[in-house]
């Protein structure tokens, strides 16, 4: 069959297209008194399956209409979670000005950037061929389009990935692809060690996608990535391209790592009776149908394909006719426009991605926590006899404390139990209780730590419990957080110590998932940490100091004995 266009094309603009987990420290570490931890075993995740965090391919000023602010905080709000803009540029003509105009729009509209650097025009125009000096130019530019971005726009780690160019359909060949990629890697790891690179982007629809992707990875490059990003216009059901890629990355010792599916979707081409189906192949599908198309796509990577953990719908919006006399490449978008490329309206798929993340969201929630206990409703007293609440009986399991660490104090307190407001000890900036993501609409006490390894003899944060009568003792038997927040690009975690009347006891070290969900709850149960004064401590640490980690509603469950 004849291969769509889009499926071949090439970067010569300077723009272009543009779960829970739930942690049992009682399963996961014994306690230990040591002051040096080794890292724990890596979580097992939970039977409940997490949706890709959701990322759209920007079409952008270059290819549509003018940049719109209100359209990105629409894409952003189309998942409950973190959601992802990808845009590229490149080293040629004033490539400053370009991610001033859309870096600014994405992150204040709450995105985080996928952005992809790629090689120069003259390149891709077989003016020049790859030798070594574009390959240095390359990684000239890749280092310079971070500092940019870290200096001028504030990106850490957590708000950017970077991604090496789309395959040049047989303009490049893969050993001077991995050549560049390597040439790359060291400069943009100088610019923040934090900052991870994905990339081979292989077309897969090219008669030669599987010999390319093999010479990329001959010549080196897992070493020269963080991961692979990847392109599949397949509809749902096939799984062998994903399992060559699998197969071909641990051979070269290139997994686990990042593998982010950056392109997929389907073209709405006016008067097309696609239903959406496995069966109707890669051909143009009702408005109807790519609605259908895309989120059974969705579906099928949460069901058969879980480590594939981000995926970016081509396109955000169609091409106006001015742009592009190709129609089959002009009606990818997911929003329809007129012809000067302002926004007209939404096609379904907007709406039933929208229903995708929402319905998850809610799955999610319902399978966190134990089931509630139903008990019968009493009734109610004579009016003249009116009660108050009655305290905890001495010995009854209670919350001991609470904090929303929208603030360092406790939201409650515990029946004969004094607790103090949460401290930061030894930090490089001072803990934050503020939102760390504006897209997120929550508030977390937010650290940064100062060591990159689990380890009890670096930052933390504390709160501490004291019995109120001097004959009473406190019997702490769980900590529990609602979410934490390690990051996108690599993994982070938590130790958590108690000190009980002066003596340090380990109750849980615990890794926080790369490319985690956006919410990770834990808890530590059965500790049975009793004593006068009982300190809870939380060490979080980061591979890199820049870091943050993050964590919101605390709890501590237990009893006053005594």
């Amino acid at each position: 069959m004849k291969i769509p266009p889009l499926l071949f094309r090439t970067m010569g603009a300077a723009l272009a297209t543009g779960a829970s987990l739930a942690l049992t420290a009682g399963v996961l570490t014994a306690p230990t008194a040591s002051s040096a931890l080794q890292p724990a075993a890596p979580a097992v995740a939970s039977t409940a399956s997490t949706l890709p965090d959701l990322g759209f391919s920007l079409n952008g000023k270059a290819l549509s209409g003018p940049v719109s602010p209100a359209h990105y905080r629409t894409l952003s709000e189309m998942s409950p979670g973190t959601v992802w803009a990808r845009v590229g540029f490149n080293g040629d003509g004033d490539w400053r000005k370009n991610v001033d105009e859309y870096l600014g729009t994405i992150h204040q509209a709450g995105m985080k950037v996928l952005l992809r650097a790629s090689f120069r025009g003259a390149v891709y125009n077989k003016k020049v061929p790859l030798n070594a000096a574009e390959q240095a130019r390359y990684g000239d530019f890749v280092r310079d389009l971070a500092h940019y971005v870290k200096t001028k726009h504030g990106l850490t780690p957590d708000d950017v990935v970077f991604e090496h160019p789309n395959e040049s359909n047989g303009l490049v060949s893969g050993a001077d692809y991995a050549a560049a990629a390597k040439n790359a890697y060291p400069k943009l790891k100088a610019v923040d060690p934090g900052f991870k690179i994905i990339g081979a982007s292989e077309n897969v629809y090219a008669s030669n996608w599987k010999t390319w992707l093999q010479d990329v990875y001959k010549a080196g490059y897992a070493k020269a990535s963080d991961g692979v990003s990847f392109h599949n216009y397949d509809p749902q059901g096939d799984r062998s391209k994903y399992d060559f890629l699998e197969s071909l990355m641990k051979q070269h010792g290139h997994w686990p790592a990042m593998v982010w599916l950056t392109e997929f979707g389907t073209t709405t081409v006016p008067g097309a009776k696609g239903n959406g189906s496995a069966a109707a192949g890669r051909a143009a599908q009702s408005e109807a149908g790519q609605a259908t198309r895309i989120t059974s796509v969705l579906s099928f990577l949460r069901d058969e394909v879980p480590w594939i953990t981000h995926a970016f719908v081509y396109a955000d919006e169609d091409i106006p006719s001015r742009k592009s006399s190709d129609r089959f490449e002009a009606h990818f978008g997911i929003f329809a426009n007129d012809s000067q490329g302002t926004i007209t309206r939404e096609k379904p798929a907007v709406q039933a991605i929208r229903n995708l993340y929402a319905s998850t969201k809610s799955a999610d929630a319902r399978q966190v926590g134990p089931a509630p206990v139903v008990t019968p409703t009493p009734a109610p007293a004579p009016a003249s006899a009116p009660t108050a609440p009655m305290a905890p009986k001495p010995g009854a399991t209670q919350t001991l404390a609470s904090f929303s660490l929208t603030s360092a104090a406790p939201t409650t307190t515990g029946s004969g139990v004094t607790v103090s407001p949460v401290t930061g000890v030894g930090f490089r900036t001072a803990p934050k209780f503020a939102d760390f993501s504006p897209a997120y609409g929550r508030k977390v006490l937010q650290t940064n730590p100062s060591t990159t390894s689990p380890r009890i003899d670096a930052a933390y944060v504390e709160t501490v419990l004291t019995a109120s009568a001097p004959s009473s003792t406190v019997r702490v038997e769980s900590i529990q957080f609602k979410a934490t927040r390690g990051g996108d690009a690599q993994p982070r975690g938590l130790v958590v110590v108690a000190v009980v009347d002066g003596v340090a006891k380990t109750v849980l070290t615990q890794s926080l998932p790369t490319q985690r969900p956006r919410l990770t709850p834990f808890s530590a149960t059965g500790l049975g940490l009793e004593g006068k004064e009982v300190r809870i401590r939380v060490y979080p640490y980061s591979p890199v100091h820049t870091a943050t980690v993050e964590m919101t509603d605390l709890a501590i469950t237990g009893r006053v004995n005594g």
